[in-house]
C-alpha cells in the first residue's frame, strides 16, 4: 500500500522542527522526503530510537492512501511538536539546498532520497529533524513523506 503526507510548517533559524515517527506492525519503506520552502537551505536528519516524553495528537488526517479505491490505513503514526529528550542514534543526514544552489536564500524544493529507499523497522521509533542553515528569518514550507508498507496482517 502506498501513502503520502503533506505537512505545513514554519521553521525558525534557531529552533529545529521535530517529527516523531512510530512504526506499527508493518515494515515502512520510505521512498522520498521532499521539502518545499520559501527560503532554501535546510538539513534533514533521521534518527532511530529517540527518547520522547510527550506526543501530541498524531497527524493521521494528513496521511493519504495513494490508491483511493483502498480503505487500508497506514500503521505508521507521525507526531508534530513532540517533547524530545534525546534524538537517538543518527542514521542519515541530508543537505537540501533547493533549486538555487548553495548559499542562496531564494525559494526551492529538494528531495532527500532520489532513487533510494530507506526501510524502517516494525514497531520502532524514529525522529526527523529539520534545521535552517541561513539566518534570515523564518521559513515556511511543506514537508512531504512518500512511503509504502506491506500489510503483514
Amino acid at each position: 500500500y502506498g501513502f503520502d503526507t503533506d505537512i505545513e510548517f514554519t521553521l525558525s533559524t534557531t529552533t529545529p522542527k521535530y517529527y516523531h515517527i512510530q512504526t506499527g506492525i508493518d515494515e515502512i519503506h520510505l521512498k522520498d522526503i521532499v521539502i518545499t520552502t520559501n527560503k532554501a537551505e535546510v538539513k534533514l536528519y533521521l534518527y532511530k530510537n529517540p527518547t520522547v516524553t510527550k506526543n501530541n495528537t498524531p497527524i493521521e488526517e494528513t496521511i493519504f492512501n495513494s490508491d483511493e479505491d483502498q480503505t487500508y490505513i497506514s500503521s505508521m503514526k507521525i507526531y508534530n511538536n513532540s517533547t524530545v529528550v534525546s534524538e537517538g542514534t543518527k542514521r542519515k543526514v541530508y543537505y537540501l539546498s533547493g533549486t538555487t544552489g548553495v548559499g542562496h536564500s531564494s525559494a526551492g524544493e529538494a528531495s532527500a532520497f532520489g532513487s533510494w529507499e530507506i526501510i524502517l523497522n516494525r514497531n520502532s521509533n524514529y525522529l526527523i529533524k529539520i534545521v535552517r542553515l541561513v539566518a534570515d528569518g523564518d521559513t515556511t514550507g511543506v514537508f512531504k513523506i512518500q512511503f509504502y508498507e506491506e500489510d503483514e496482517t
